[in-house]
């Protein structure tokens, strides 16, 4: 989930064909703050030793609270407007065929790595 959520923050828009809305940008955003809470609580749980299992398990559940409140207060129809997307040029497609390249000389390298 991490990599998906970073993914659509920080590399997608980079990639001028691929339009994304708004509220998938503060998505992303809410839902990491999410995971970074959890993942807080459970190097909490860790570095105590389990000794105050109540302090993760609050700070978990604070957590999904804010996430849902932040959804209801920051995700809705009106912020959801996209701005009007740049024409692709030839430098874009150049962009977007070299980074196809990469990914293909990747998907390669991990395939023979695999054997």
């Amino acid at each position: 989930m991490t990599v998906v959520l970073a993914g659509t923050r920080f590399l997608l828009p980079r990639i001028p064909g691929i339009p994304i809305r708004p509220s998938a940008k503060r998505m992303a955003d809410i839902l990491s703050a999410n995971a970074a809470v959890e993942l807080l609580a459970s190097a909490l749980v860790i570095a105590t030793g389990a000794r105050y299992p109540a302090v993760p398990q609050l700070l978990i559940v604070g957590g999904q609270l804010a996430c849902m409140a932040a959804m209801v207060l920051f995700v809705t129809k009106a912020s959801d407007e996209s701005a009007v997307l740049r024409p692709v040029t030839a430098r874009d497609e150049a962009a977007m065929i070299q980074a196809e390249r990469w990914f293909d000389e990747l998907a390669q390298a991990s395939s023979h790595h695999a054997r």
